[in-house]
């Protein structure tokens, strides 16, 4: 397949999962999966916590809980009098 080039020379912005990318111009070819962002770049990314550091953490599903049903002969029981 030929390389299919997109340009943009006017000012571009993306808005990252951790962050933002913005630039004058920009050019993408496809076939080499290359993007070059060109004239006055500005990168911000958003550094992930580490777990421990004093940051809090988003709560985590719990984990599953196994129960354990006692055996017939093992269990307690009370006759009716």
């Amino acid at each position: 397949m030929d390389t299919q080039t997109l340009r943009s020379h006017q000012p571009v912005s993306f808005d990252l999962s951790n962050g933002t990318v913005k630039a004058n111009a920009l050019t993408f070819r496809s076939q080499d999966h290359i993007l070059i962002f060109r004239g006055k770049v500005a990168v911000h990314l958003v550094k992930k916590p580490k777990e421990g550091d004093g940051t809090p953490q988003p709560a985590q599903a719990p984990e599953a809980v196994q129960q354990t049903v006692p055996a017939a002969g093992d269990a307690n029981t009370v006759s009716p009098q």
